[in-house]
């Protein structure tokens, strides 16, 4: 099974995730997880003993910036990679914009903060 994993937060955030992502693969032995998050937490796959197969990195400073064509190059790439690729998307993060990123994964299983999108 395919997990996508959101969550944008500071690095200590995403360390305290581990033990859920840890449950997550006992339960799902066999998943391949990866997680959204922003570019500035993108090394720590080489800390999590191998709980966290990928990273997809988004660099949300250039939006922060309105550096327009930055801001469409890293839109483009998140749903190059977001799109059509995983069985489930747990949305870590209570934000707007994780809630349409995880409404436009075409996942069968989402969990999480949806909110915004839940009636469309």
């Amino acid at each position: 099974m395919k997990i996508l994993i959101i969550r944008y937060s500071g690095l200590g955030d995403i360390v305290m995730l581990l033990q859920t992502l840890e449950k997550v693969k006992i339960k799902y032995n066999t998943s391949n997880i990866t997680l959204l998050t922003d570019s500035a937490n993108k090394d720590i796959i080489h800390l999590t003993n191998g709980l966290i197969n990928n990273i997809i990195p988004l660099n949300r400073k250039c939006f922060k910036e309105k550096r327009i064509i930055a801001s469409l190059k890293e839109v483009y790439y998140l749903f190059k990679n977001i799109r059509k690729r995983f069985d489930m998307c747990i949305n870590f993060q209570n934000f707007g914009e994780t809630a349409a990123l995880s409404y436009f994964v075409n996942a069968k299983i989402k969990l999480g903060a949806q909110r915004l999108f839940k009636n469309l």
